[in-house]
């Protein structure tokens, strides 16, 4: 913290100086000055939004025992949940389904996609053993361009590449703004002009809002959060939550839950 403070401190006045010192400009180009102003404004840009990380992580740390307590769900008969329309992995009537409550600025998220969700794919996804099931949950309030790249790999989903922009996202964390995503989309062969529109309509904003008011009423507060489920053989839609899991753990916590719910789908 008094690094980056110090650190906040030393580009103040590096503006100040380079602003005012006598001289200064008819020694250096300007365009070099402005350049340098502006990669300067950047780092106190992020040197911000790192300090709301960790206010963020402090809460997180400070209500972890009690939200541990509050977000187990003791009475699974009232975690039945629906999953219709989310975009997902694998076989939609998979014995097993695993949702995630993921936030595309979201650090921890990031590690989950490169570290563990590919140990998921082979061993269960692409089995047939689970459904992975993704459900936005933008942070606004520490992550200004969350939303908005939720809504962008939903506009991609219309074309059949919400998981192809999903990844183009997480292996980008630095380009998130909407000239990014469109570039992505040119990348990834998919209708620029449609997925445009689909951003200026805002056209899945209130599909996102959803997914956040769901996962709140459920007890998320950070993410990623994730509910191993059971699916009803009858309606593959419905899903009846029975564990919850908390962070970007590893593989082998997913493993040990996802097993336990297979035994308990007869899969065993």
């Amino acid at each position: 913290m008094k690094f980056i403070a110090l650190a906040s401190l030393a580009a103040l006045m590096l503006t100040s100086s380079l602003g005012t010192a006598p001289g200064f400009a008819q020694d250096s180009d300007s365009d070099d000055i402005s350049t340098l102003k502006s990669e300067i404004e950047d780092l106190k840009r992020g040197q911000r939004l790192i300090l709301r990380e960790i206010e963020a992580l402090r809460e997180t740390l400070r209500t972890a025992p009690e939200a541990a307590a509050r977000n187990a769900p003791s009475d699974p008969n009232q975690m039945i949940l629906s999953v219709a329309g989310a975009p997902y992995l694998g076989d939609t009537d998979a014995p097993v389904t695993l949702i995630e409550f993921s936030d595309y600025q979201c650090p921890f998220c990031r590690r989950h996609y490169l570290t563990t969700l590919d140990g998921l794919k082979q061993r269960y996804i692409g089995t047939g053993q689970i459904k992975y099931v993704m459900q936005e949950f933008p942070i606004e309030s520490i992550h200004p361009f969350a939303f908005k790249a939720s809504e962008a790999a939903l506009c991609a989903g219309e074309q059949g590449g919400y998981w192809t922009m999903h990844d183009r996202i997480f292996d980008n964390p630095r380009n998130l703004r909407v000239r990014d995503f469109l570039r992505h989309a040119e990348d990834l062969d998919l209708d620029v002009d449609d997925l445009r529109d689909c951003l200026d309509e805002s056209r899945f904003a209130a599909r996102i809002r959803d997914s956040l008011a769901l996962g709140s009423r459920l007890g998320v507060r950070g993410t990623p959060s994730f509910f191993v489920a059971i699916t009803d053989p009858d309606d593959p839609q419905s899903v009846e939550a029975i564990e919850f899991i908390r962070g970007a753990v590893p593989l082998g916590e997913f493993t040990r839950a996802i097993d336990a719910a297979l035994a308990r789908a007869g899969q065993s």
